[in-house]
């Protein structure tokens, strides 16, 4: 019985956060990841834990990876999607989640999933806080022979959050990274463009 209740708990926490997903996404934030804190536990919270083989199947290819990394900065979580009940008929997609840190703290977040990219930017969120943050919209910058969208939007505490969003080969890659002294924009676009 303790199962089923855990399990319950965990669908409706599950539902929650799918429709605040839709609802983000209906506003115009398509995935930007606003408190990156906030985000690596929800990843962690709502996400299971898995090797590179078994993400790579729910992708149905190989799993898309950072080449080059700054020194310091480690993947320290891959996570995937449980397989999500449709809301509704809306099909909702399985991300792949890498979280990346530096120092014990989560610094930047790779997500991947099947599908296209929607509407990136423009207006504003309502944080976890209760804080309200500006979505910028984003510029498209060619970086590395692709050509993302890249937003920067100021965080809680003034860190900056840079966000590169990509269609490619029927996947969308979204790599969020809070800028600092040593994560600059220089080291950030190098980061993307080594995606593979």
């Amino acid at each position: 019985m303790g199962t089923h209740i855990r399990h319950d708990r965990w669908r409706a926490r599950y539902v929650v956060v799918g429709a605040a997903a839709i609802l983000l996404a209906s506003a115009g934030f398509l995935g930007m990841s606003l408190v990156l804190g906030s985000t690596f536990e929800q990843s962690r919270e709502y996400s299971m834990t898995v090797d590179e083989q078994a993400a790579s199947s729910v992708l149905g290819a190989p799993l898309p990876r950072i080449t080059w990394m700054p020194a310091g900065l480690v993947r320290s979580a891959l996570t995937v999607d449980p397989v999500p009940e449709p809301i509704g008929n809306l099909p909702m997609p399985r991300f792949v989640y890498q979280s990346y840190s530096m120092t014990f703290e989560n610094v930047a977040l790779l997500k991947v999933n099947r599908g296209k990219l929607g509407r990136v930017g423009g207006g504003e969120a309502l944080l976890p806080s209760g804080e309200r943050l500006a979505i910028p919209e984003p510029q498209r910058v060619r970086i590395g022979g692709a050509d993302p969208l890249v937003a920067t939007a100021k965080l809680p505490g003034g860190a900056d959050l840079v966000s590169y969003f990509l269609e490619r080969d029927g996947f969308v890659i979204q790599l969020d990274v809070k800028l600092s002294p040593a994560l600059d924009r220089t080291t950030t676009d190098r980061m993307f463009a080594s995606i593979r």
